[in-house]
């Protein structure tokens, strides 16, 4: 439904999954088999997985100096495989990382097979909305193929070790066998039961422009803190302001359940940076500088009574980084409808299918966490070493 793919079409998620193994002292396989990325010996097997988590391929083994882009294309150059493949056809769609760009015009072009990978991210500059919203899409299915991965592993914990040097002849075998084990007793990977027109709601909202960011950039509000007044999450204003939602609420606005699950780990790391207060800020000009205004009609933003809140979360990647969120309320709308517009400094803070987990940290907190019961992943591991 998300890809809008014909009956007759297959939809196939491809990645790689390694088995790490032993050192050996045959320094030609050691060279063969000794990725640079992971530092550690291994091989690695090319899999095609079903968007319900049946592993429809599982190619191999393949050396670790091959990238995944690499060894897909020799799958289907090989012809060893030629029968296992005949099934893919010209109108059929590959969902993947983006480490397979570079076989991106391959199938396009030569098979016919469209594949869709998130957009690459370049240093220092934030995807284009529609970019975000793509990538978005992507990465709402392709998480199955990570959950086929953690399945073989966790069900058969002879792969959640390293591989044996003496019994790696037989290692890739022992692997399709675990595969088809799981295709055999298939539970199906399903998402969004509860939310069955999730798809419809994304769709409808890939081509829907990021106003508010046209208002960050237009009116530097970056840049003008003195405009707006810091308060804390126990602020009256702002209980009053922000409207109350469910967990469906927030589900249906970030489209799914990954950026919620993240909301609580940002929100700790947040209050451990603010003495254990959760800071956020409204636009509100001292005196003297009320003549500020922000005419949001001229950025085709429709709201009666706006209320822009500001929030500023350090980035998990890189210390020393920050992104500012930006939320803009309608205190004459009530429930979901009253969060008019939102955007994040984040790589993917402009996305409008759904958002990023920095304006979900902020959403969630002030609509549903300051009252209720909120429980930190592993509270212990903050004070473990110094």
């Amino acid at each position: 439904d998300l890809f809008q793919m014909s009956r007759d079409a297959v939809c196939v998620i491809w990645d790689g999954t390694y088995r790490i193994m032993g050192k050996s002292m045959n320094f030609e396989a050691q060279r063969k088999l000794f990725s640079v990325q992971k530092k550690l010996p291994l091989y690695k097997i090319m899999a095609g997985v079903c968007p319900d988590g049946y592993i429809a391929f599982a190619l191999g083994p393949y050396d670790a100096i091959h990238n995944d882009a690499t060894i897909l294309r020799e799958c289907f150059n090989d012809d060893k495989y030629r029968d296992t493949l005949c099934t893919l056809e010209e109108g059929d769609t590959f969902l993947a990382d983006r480490g397979f760009r570079d076989v991106v015009e391959y199938f396009e072009v030569e098979k016919g097979i469209q594949v869709r990978t998130p957009a690459m991210k370049m240093e220092g500059k934030q995807l284009s909305t529609l970019d975000a919203n793509l990538s978005r899409m992507v990465t709402k299915v392709r998480w199955v193929v990570e959950q086929a991965f953690g399945r073989l592993k966790n069900i058969f914990k002879y792969f959640a070790v390293p591989a044996h040097n003496g019994a790696l002849k037989h290692d890739y075998e022992l692997a399709q066998l675990g595969f088809a084990l799981l295709n055999m007793f298939h539970v199906p990977i399903l998402s969004d039961l509860t939310e069955p027109d999730i798809s419809e709601l994304m769709n409808s909202r890939l081509q829907t422009p990021n106003l508010l960011s046209k208002v960050v950039s237009g009116e530097k509000l970056n840049g003008k803190r003195v405009m707006f007044k810091q308060l804390d999450d126990n602020t009256h204003e702002i209980q009053q302001t922000f409207p109350q939602l469910d967990m469906d609420d927030l589900y249906r606005l970030c489209c799914g359940s990954y950026q919620l699950k993240n909301s609580i780990s940002y929100f700790a790391q947040h209050k451990s940076f603010h003495a254990g207060v959760f800071q956020v800020s409204i636009l509100d000009p001292p005196p003297g500088k009320r003549r500020f205004e922000i005419d949001y009609a001229k950025y085709g933003i429709d709201v009666d009574d706006p209320v822009l809140i500001k929030c500023q979360i350090d980035s998990r990647f890189k210390s020393g980084q920050s992104h500012y969120i930006y939320i803009l309320i309608d205190r004459q709308r009530t429930g979901r409808d009253s969060i008019v517009e939102y955007c994040c400094g984040c790589e993917s803070g402009l996305r409008t299918v759904g958002c990023c987990s920095h304006v979900m940290t902020v959403i969630w907190y002030l609509s549903y966490g300051h009252r209720n019961p909120i429980k930190i992943p592993n509270p212990d591991l903050s004070t473990f070493s110094t």
